[in-house]
C-alpha cells in the first residue's frame, strides 16, 4: 500500500485524491460532491486518502468498503461515508419595498425591487403580511425629523410570518405569526429583524393579523400617554381626535380605567365612538362652550393630539397643566406650559403584549378603517390624510396566504 507523503506534498496529494473522489462520485450517478465537503470528510477520516490510493481502477465504492472495514465503521453504508447529497441552491426571494430619495409630499414614494435581506446570526427574517400607517409618516417624509440622504424605507409597524431564523435564535421560529416595529422601513415584502428579542411579539389567539399589522405606534403612544394621566376611576377625561388610530386606542383604555370619556371626532364617527363608550363631541368652533356644557363639573385630564394651539384651549378650560398629556406638542410646548408629552418613545417593552391581548379578549377594539395594496401606498396615504377614518390604515403587503393552522390559531 503507497505510503502518505509528508511535507508540502501533502496539500498536493490531498488536492488530487479530492478531484478523484468527485469525478467517481459523479461517474458512479452518486450526485455531486462539494470541495469543502470532501475536505471536512477527509479531516475527519485521515485514511480515506490511502483507501482511495488502494481501490485503483476500483473506485470509490471499493475505496469506501475497504476504509469502513479497516477502521471499523461496521454500520456506516456507502451513502453515508461516500454519498453527499447535493442540495440545490436555495433561491433568494425579490423584496419589493415602498422608498423614497428625497423629502416632499407623498407623491415621492415609490416601489423599489431588491433581493430580499439574508439572515445572520441571532436575526430573522419575516415575510411582512401587513403595514401600519401614521400621521407621523408624512412628518418623516416632509423633512420634519431631518432631510433625507440617500434611499430612504417608509413606515413602522408590521405584522407578518418568520420565513427565516437565523443562527443562535431561540424565541422564534418560521412560521410563527408575529408583528411589532421597525421606524422606517416595514412597508417591504421582507423585512430582516436584527434584535427580535427587542422588536417581535407573538400574534395572541384572536387578534387578527390586519389589526396587528397597525399596533406598534399608535399602541405604544396611547398606552404611554394615558399612564402618564394616571386616571382613577370615576374622573372626566378628554380624548381630542379621539376616533384616530391613537385616540381610539387611548379612549377605550380611559374606559377601562373607569373614567368617563368625552372624545373630539368628526359627525361622521360619533356612532363608532359611541360604540367603544367614549362620548363624541364635535371639534371646531364652540367647542369650548359645548365642553362646559358637556361636563360642568369639569375635565380632570385630557389625551391631546394637536399642536400648542389646543393646549392653550385645554387651559382655558381649566384642565391641570400637570394632567395634560400631549403627543402632538414638541419639548419648547411642554417646558412653557408644564404640560407632559409621553408618547411611543416613552412605552414599556411589555405594552405592546399587553395590548395585543386586551383585543384579543375584547376590551380593546382597534377597527381597520381602510386596507390598500402596497401598490396603492400614495392613495392610502390621501386616504388616512383627507378622510379622517375611525381606526387604523394599513398596506396589504402580496404574500403567501397562511396556512389553514394560522388561520384557526387567528380565529380560535
Amino acid at each position: 500500500m503507497p505510503q502518505r507523503p509528508d511535507g508540502h506534498l501533502q496539500e498536493r496529494f490531498g488536492l488530487l485524491q479530492r478531484h478523484r473522489l468527485r469525478r467517481e462520485a459523479l461517474r458512479n450517478g452518486q450526485g455531486h460532491i462539494g470541495l469543502r465537503q470532501l475536505r471536512r470528510l477527509q479531516t475527519r477520516l485521515p485514511q480515506l486518502q490511502l483507501s482511495i490510493a488502494a481501490a485503483g481502477t476500483a473506485g470509490v465504492g471499493q475505496a469506501a468498503e475497504q476504509l469502513t472495514t479497516a477502521d471499523g465503521y461496521g454500520r456506516c453504508t456507502l451513502s453515508q461515508v461516500v454519498h453527499l447529497p447535493h442540495r440545490p441552491a436555495r433561491s433568494i426571494p425579490i423584496m419589493r419595498s415602498v422608498q423614497y430619495t428625497q423629502n416632499g409630499d407623498i407623491d415621492q414614494l415609490h416601489i423599489a425591487e431588491a433581493n430580499a435581506p439574508s439572515v445572520g446570526p441571532g436575526e430573522v427574517r419575516v415575510a411582512v403580511r401587513y403595514a401600519g400607517l401614521n400621521p407621523v409618516d408624512l412628518a418623516v417624509i416632509g423633512g420634519a425629523f431631518g432631510q433625507a440622504t440617500g434611499t430612504k424605507g417608509n413606515g413602522a409597524d408590521f405584522s407578518g410570518v418568520i420565513d427565516e431564523v437565523g443562527e443562535g435564535v431561540t424565541d422564534f421560529s418560521p412560521g410563527d405569526l408575529v408583528f411589532g416595529g421597525r421606524p422606517h422601513r416595514t412597508q417591504t415584502t421582507h423585512l430582516l429583524i436584527r434584535d427580535p428579542a427587542e422588536r417581535l411579539d407573538k400574534i395572541p389567539r384572536g387578534l387578527g393579523i390586519d389589526t396587528a399589522g397597525g399596533l406598534y405606534i399608535a399602541g405604544r403612544t396611547a398606552i404611554a400617554g394615558i399612564r402618564a394621566l394616571a386616571i382613577t376611576e370615576g374622573e372626566t377625561v378628554l380624548v381630542t381626535g379621539a376616533s384616530g388610530g391613537v385616540g381610539i386606542i387611548a379612549g377605550q383604555l380611559a374606559v377601562n380605567l373607569g373614567a368617563r370619556v368625552i372624545g373630539t371626532a368628526s359627525e361622521a364617527n360619533h356612532d363608532a365612538l359611541r360604540n367603544l363608550g367614549i362620548e363624541p363631541i364635535s371639534y371646531g368652533e364652540g367647542l369650548d362652550a359645548r365642553l362646559r356644557e358637556t361636563a360642568p363639573e369639569g375635565i380632570a385630564a385630557a389625551f391631546s393630539t394637536q399642536d400648542e394651539a389646543e393646549i392653550k384651549q385645554l387651559l382655558r378650560l381649566d384642565i391641570p397643566a400637570g394632567r395634560i398629556n400631549s403627543i402632538g406638542a414638541g419639548p419648547q410646548v411642554a417646558d412653557t406650559y408644564g404640560v407632559s408629552i409621553a408618547g411611543e418613545t416613552a412605552a414599556e417593552r411589555g405594552d405592546l403584549a399587553w395590548l395585543a391581548k386586551a383585543i384579543a379578549y375584547g376590551h380593546v377594539h382597534v377597527p381597520v378603517a381602510g386596507v390598500f395594496s402596497l401598490d396603492e401606498v400614495q392613495n392610502a396615504y390621501r386616504f388616512l390624510k383627507g378622510s379622517h377614518p375611525a381606526g387604523k390604515v394599513v398596506l396589504r403587503v402580496d404574500a403567501d396566504p397562511l396556512t389553514n393552522d394560522q388561520r384557526e390559531f387567528l380565529s380560535s
